[in-house]
C-alpha cells in the first residue's frame, strides 16, 4: 500500500513543535502516522487519536463566515481564495535548493488586492470566550496572540510568502461549553446555513450566527491583530518541522509520551505479571504516597500523572518479557524483585497500589 500524501499543517505546527497547549507531539505523530498508512496504529499495538471533537470547534466552525464578514467590514476589503491550499514549496522551497513539501496550510482568506499577484496579507479567523480573552490575549491592534495563533500564522506566512496575517477574533462572553449544557446550541441546515438554536426550552428559539456576530461586534467583541512576518521564527519552524519529520516520520523513531491519554493510547492493553527493577519500584512508591495525599488537582497531582506516564512508558518496554497467569491474564501485575505484589494496572481502572505494608 501506498503512503498518502500527508503533511505538517498550519494548525498542526505547534503540536509538532511541542508547543501546543491541546495536542501533544506524540499524538500529532500518531494522527500523521495513521494517514500516511491507514491501520498503522492497530499494525504497531496502539489505538489511534479520535477525531477531535468539542464545543469550541463546532461554534468556531459555524461562526467562520460571520468573522470573513466582520472582518471585510473593519477592513473595507473583500476577501477571497476561502480555504485555498498553499505548500512551501510553492513558494520558496524548491527555489531555496531543497524540496520541503511536507509543509503546507490552508488559510482562511486573503485579503484582494489586484494589484499584487501573491497573498500579501492573509486572514485568519478564532472565537474565543471572554475568560480565555482576558487571560491569553493581548491590547487589540499588536501582535500578542496565543503562542500556537502566532505559530500558524507565521507559518501561514511561510507557505504564502505573504508579509501580515490579521487575526481576527470573535469574543462570546460565554463559553461554548457552558451554552450546550444549557441547551444552546449551532446548527448547519439543508442550504449549509449556521444558525445559533435552542429548542430543548420551552419557548424554543433560533437566529442565524450573522446576526450573532454583528451583535457581539456591537458590543465591543470583535477584534483584530496584526501578525507582521517574521523570517527569524521562521527558519526555527522549518527546522524544527525537519527534525520531527526526519527523526519521526521517516527515520522511524517514537516521540517521548508525556501525557497520560497518550499512554493509555500507545498501551492499550497491557496483561501479565512484571517485575519491577528498583527504580520503576520507587516510581510506583512515589505514586502511592503522593495519590494517598492529595487531589487529582494541583501541582502534585501533575506529579502523580507525570509518574504514571514514565512507569507505564518504561513497563510498554518490557511488556514482552512480562509473565502469563491467572492473575494477570486481563491486567498488569506489579511484583518487586522478591515477588511481593505491589499494585496492579489497566486502562479502564487505573492504578491500584498496595498500601505500605507495615
Amino acid at each position: 500500500m501506498g503512503s498518502k500524501p500527508v503533511r505538517i499543517s498550519a494548525s498542526r505546527g505547534a503540536a509538532v513543535l511541542g508547543e501546543s497547549d491541546y495536542q501533544t507531539v506524540f499524538e500529532v505523530w500518531q494522527r500523521i502516522r495513521e494517514e500516511r498508512e491507514p491501520g498503522w496504529n492497530a499494525a504497531h499495538g496502539m489505538i489511534a487519536p479520535p477525531e477531535p471533537d468539542s464545543a469550541a470547534l463546532r461554534w468556531g466552525t459555524a461562526f467562520e463566515d460571520a468573522i470573513v464578514g466582520l472582518s471585510e467590514a473593519a477592513r473595507e476589503v473583500k476577501i477571497v481564495d476561502r480555504e485555498k491550499l498553499f505548500s512551501y514549496n510553492d513558494h520558496v522551497g524548491i527555489s531555496a535548493g531543497g524540496d520541503i513539501g511536507y509543509i503546507t496550510c490552508h488559510v482562511d482568506g486573503v485579503y484582494f488586492d489586484r494589484f499584487v499577484p501573491s497573498p500579501k496579507t492573509l486572514h485568519e479567523g478564532k472565537t474565543t470566550s471572554a475568560w480565555a480573552f482576558r487571560s491569553m490575549w493581548g491590547e487589540p491592534g499588536t501582535d500578542h496572540v496565543p503562542r500556537t495563533y502566532q505559530i500558524q500564522c507565521q507559518h501561514q506566512m511561510l507557505c504564502t510568502g505573504a508579509e501580515l496575517d490579521i487575526v481576527s477574533a470573535l469574543v462570546f462572553p460565554d463559553s461554548p461549553d457552558n451554552w450546550e449544557k444549557t441547551g444552546i446550541e449551532v446548527h448547519q441546515d439543508d442550504s449549509r446555513r449556521w444558525w445559533v438554536c435552542n429548542f430543548k426550552s420551552s419557548n424554543s428559539w433560533y437566529e442565524r450566527v450573522e446576526t450573532w456576530g454583528r451583535v457581539l461586534a456591537e458590543l465591543g467583541n470583535f477584534h483584530q491583530y496584526p501578525i507582521a512576518a517574521n523570517r527569524d521564527l521562521q527558519k526555527l519552524l522549518v527546522d524544527g518541522y525537519a527534525d520531527f519529520w526526519n527523526r519521526y516520520i521517516l527515520g522511524d523513531e517514537e516521540p517521548d509520551i508525556t501525557r497520560y491519554e497518550d499512554i493509555r493510547r500507545a498501551f492499550p492493553e497491557p496483561v501479565g505479571t512484571i517485575l519491577l527493577t528498583d527504580q520503576e519500584e520507587r516510581w510506583l512508591t512515589e505514586y502511592r504516597d503522593l495519590h494517598a495525599e492529595i487531589s487529582a488537582s494541583g501541582k502534585w497531582g501533575k506529579r502523580c500523572d507525570e509518574l504514571k506516564v514514565t512507569l507505564l512508558s518504561a513497563l510498554r518496554g518490557r511488556v514482552g518479557d512480562a509473565i502469563l497467569d491467572d492473575e494477570s491474564k486481563e491486567k498488569l501485575v506489579l511484583r518487586n524483585s522478591r515477588g511481593d505484589k505491589l499494585g496492579q494496572y489497566n486502562p479502564r481502572t487505573g492504578f491500584r497500589v498496595r498500601a505500605e505494608r507495615e
